[in-house]
């Protein structure tokens, strides 16, 4: 099974099935970046199935957020999954001008952290009850 990347649509964010990690408020967010200037959402399919949904906002010139929703599917193609999430990072990354990308990760989900080194991304730090429910997360950047 590959995976692909799709513009996202709306209808992705209400057919996603989220892992636990994410909160209801995370994916009820999704529709609030839609149209951000200087942004850019996808999702990610697994034959018929959003999977994935991605997006980075651009901050200001040269530093963007990037994000991402994912649901437990995705474990049914990780590399292909992976390879596609990365490609659109550094196509994004390309096309937005971007040297430095940033990204949130729960301090609780390890397996989020490594995802995030895998992409390229280093650990700059904690950011104290930094979530919408006052847990801790860590920073990472991708230096381009």
């Amino acid at each position: 099974m590959m995976c692909r990347r799709v513009p996202y649509l709306p209808e992705h964010a209400n057919l996603l099935k989220p892992r636990k990690q994410f909160s209801q408020m995370e994916v009820e967010s999704i529709d609030r970046f839609v149209g951000i200037p200087y942004s850019y959402m996808e999702t990610v399919m697994l034959e018929d199935e959003p999977v994935a949904v991605l997006g980075m906002v651009l901050l200001w010139k040269g530093v963007a957020e990037v994000w991402t929703v994912i649901s437990e599917a995705a474990k049914k193609a990780p590399i292909s999954f992976h390879k596609c999430v990365l490609a659109s990072l550094i196509y994004h990354e390309r096309l937005l001008g971007v040297s430095r990308t940033q990204m949130a990760v729960r301090k609780e989900f390890e397996e989020g952290r490594k995802w995030a080194e895998s992409l390229g991304f280093d650990l700059e730090g904690i950011m104290v009850k930094y979530g919408p429910d006052g847990k801790d997360f860590y920073r990472y950047a991708r230096i381009t």
